[in-house]
């Protein structure tokens, strides 16, 4: 089942939910607020069509959703859609408290089960960046090796780990600060799983580069394909 939140302006297409087998639900509404209580209303009704299939994917781009928006859909999304699989927010504003609750939702709420996330143009900057790798470091398993190559002498807390696959974190004004910070979360066991991350239209140097160099050289994101 994928699901669409878009942002047309005409037509306004709130939602489009397409099960695993060929049932779809469309409903045209004309503000935002009406949006997410079509998209609640949408997950709900779909709580029990196990039969048909799961809420698997869906995709928020460009509606504006701020930090209330996100705790309002993740509410949701853990009594209708604890199986998502793909979770699309490009071009949306949210700031560092809803991308903090994005990321414990990851390890251990509703985004669980989260395969892939897209988090483009979100310009999360430092602030987005610290909070977000800081919440997945605290589930991250750490492995004996980085253990010894870590020169702050931290270690993860043991605990859930996320299971994304797929992240994309571009146009995100990720400089060679942020991707300092990026770089010691990856060390820490953070996005163990990953196999395809996207920092495309970054402003990464050369000493951010050399930062995930390293982190990469010392095991982290060893699934990377």
């Amino acid at each position: 089942m994928a699901m669409a939140l878009g942002n047309n302006i005409t037509p306004k297409l709130i939602a489009s939910v397409q099960t695993q087998t060929p049932s779809l639900l469309k409903s045209k509404v004309n503000s935002r607020s009406r949006k997410l209580m079509d998209l609640i209303n949408v997950l709900r009704t779909s709580k029990w069509s196990e039969q048909d299939g799961h809420v698997v994917g869906l995709t928020c781009n460009g509606c504006e959703l701020d930090d209330k928006d996100m705790k309002m859909i993740l509410g949701a999304l853990r009594k209708w859609a604890r199986n998502l699989q793909e979770l699309r927010l490009v071009s949306n504003k949210i700031d560092a408290k809803g991308i903090e609750v994005l990321a414990e939702a990851l390890l251990k709420g509703p985004l669980n089960n989260t395969k892939q996330l897209d988090l483009q143009n979100i310009k999360i900057g430092m602030k987005g960046v610290k909070v977000f790798f800081e919440a997945l470091t605290k589930g991250a398993p750490v492995n004996h090796h980085q253990k010894r190559e870590m020169t702050d002498g931290g270690t993860a807390l043991e605990g859930a780990s996320t299971n994304l696959t797929k992240l994309s974190l571009a146009n995100n004004m990720i400089g060679d600060e942020e991707m300092q910070v990026v770089a010691d979360a990856l060390c820490k066991g953070a996005l163990n799983n990953l196999k395809n991350l996207s920092l495309a239209e970054n402003e990464i140097g050369d000493e951010g580069m050399k930062a995930f160099a390293e982190a990469i050289s010392m095991g982290a994101l060893n699934n990377l394909e």
